[in-house]
């Protein structure tokens, strides 16, 4: 498995840099998209990013003194979130504005308790609260991922994502800049692993050669493996 240690390193910096910045503003709300939550029952998340046909990830600051006032979505094929702006149209109901030079709408959002519609055009999706997180964090679901993956896990009889590696902390995230892999990592520290559905198997790879150059390729071993569909 051919891999860019030094991609996972930067990666991780960024996330850990990004994530606290964001968790620091204590502000906006944070969800999921029901299709991506049911798909990681059965899938992992890089292929239910890709599955999910609108976007997978939400993130809403409605209060409009904050500096991230508006709406972050994350979809598939973007490799960062877009930002909208947005404006409050009735009680609980926002519109998704093109830009701030122009005002003109193209998406409504309305919240209801611990449910959120997004609508564009004739197209209605449905997302959820974060159970991770309660205010403005772009990489909330890194820990939702690991959540919902240890109640696939569980469900089906095995351990958690934690006793399998033996590490608390973790957060798993489709990787794009690894050309779109499913790393899970220990937040703060260099300990990686690629998790893969292979012949309806979930394996995982621990990255065994962390002390290696940036540019040599990544040496994995085989942690575990599991009969999954």
């Amino acid at each position: 498995m051919r891999l860019s240690f030094l991609a996972v390193l930067i990666f991780q910096f960024f996330s850990s840099q990004n994530c606290a910045s964001e968790q620091n503003e204590d502000k906006g709300q944070s969800w999921l998209n029901i299709e991506y939550v049911e798909c990681l029952k059965n899938s992992l998340p890089c292929e239910c990013e890709k599955n999910t046909e609108t976007y997978y990830s939400l993130v809403l600051d409605t209060n409009d003194d904050s500096k991230n006032f508006g709406i972050a979505l994350s979809n598939f094929e973007e490799m960062e979130p877009q930002f909208y702006p947005i404006k409050k149209i009735g009680s609980n109901e926002y519109a998704v504005l093109k830009s701030r030079e122009d005002a003109s709408s193209w998406a409504k959002v309305i919240i209801k308790d611990w449910d959120l519609q997004f609508i564009e055009g004739n197209v209605l999706s449905k997302f959820t609260k974060s159970n991770k997180s309660t205010g403005y964090d772009l990489n909330h679901y890194y820990e939702d991922n690991v959540d919902l993956l240890n109640r696939a896990f569980t469900a089906r009889g095995y351990p958690k994502l934690e006793e399998i590696v033996k590490e608390s902390t973790l957060k798993c995230v489709c990787n794009k800049w690894m050309s779109r892999q499913n790393v899970l990592y220990v937040y703060g520290a260099p300990k990686s692993w690629i998790i893969e559905m292979k012949n309806d198997s979930v394996q995982i790879f621990r990255i065994t050669n962390t002390d290696r150059d940036p540019d040599d390729s990544v040496r994995t071993e085989k942690v575990a493996s599991y009969k999954w569909r």
